[in-house]
């Protein structure tokens, strides 16, 4: 069903796991192609995230023998086992450390996908805009549900660090959402000019 923006709340740990995933696929150079779809659902991580639980569903699109009794250990690809485990495990370690400078690090991370996913998004709804009974406020609505994600997936990342926030990541959090927030500002402007 349809999923509300109040429903949606942002986290650290989806894109952490991307980054993840694409570094294994830099490094392994056996082709594995990682693509996020942000908003999946129906799966085992729903329960974790229904309860408030930081979650990710890592999988690839389904093929002809997904969910069939052709679904055997012979479909297995034990080099997309070995991307999935090796990036999963890295994460794991990853957040099994919990220091300060990986909390800031994440901080980074984010900010760049936050840009990445606004300017995304902006040129999505340019086009859609384009299309007859296009609504501005729909896609203005967008923009603002993304830039309150990130701004709460900032502030996650203070349970990152398994000591308690320190001035420096606060402050690291505060320019990051003060950042995001010039940004969808320049987005939404953006749009107001595209549908002139």
């Amino acid at each position: 069903s349809e999923i509300a923006a109040a429903d949606l709340w942002g986290t650290y740990l989806n894109d952490l796991f991307i980054a993840a995933c694409e570094a294994r696929g830099r490094l392994a150079r056996n082709g594995w192609h990682v693509r996020s779809h942000p908003f999946e659902g129906g799966s085992d991580h729903v329960p974790f995230l229904q309860h408030g639980v930081p979650a990710v569903l890592a999988w690839h699109f389904t093929d002809v023998f997904y969910h069939t009794s052709g679904d055997d250990l012979d479909k297995v690809s034990p080099a997309e086992m070995a991307n999935v485990g090796v990036s999963a495990a890295a994460t794991s370690l990853f957040l099994a450390q919990g220091t300060e400078a990986d909390a800031i690090a994440v901080v980074r991370l984010l900010q760049n996908r936050a840009a990445q996913r606004l300017e995304n998004e902006k040129r999505n709804s340019l086009a859609a805009l384009g299309k007859p009974n296009a609504d501005l406020t729909e896609e203005e609505k967008i923009l603002r549900a993304w830039q309150v994600w990130y701004a709460e997936a900032f502030a996650s990342v203070r349970k990152l660090s398994l000591a308690p926030a320190s001035a420096a990541l606060t402050a690291e959090i505060a320019r990051a959402q003060r950042h995001l927030q010039r940004l969808t500002e320049s987005k939404v402007k953006a749009l107001r000019r595209g549908r002139k």
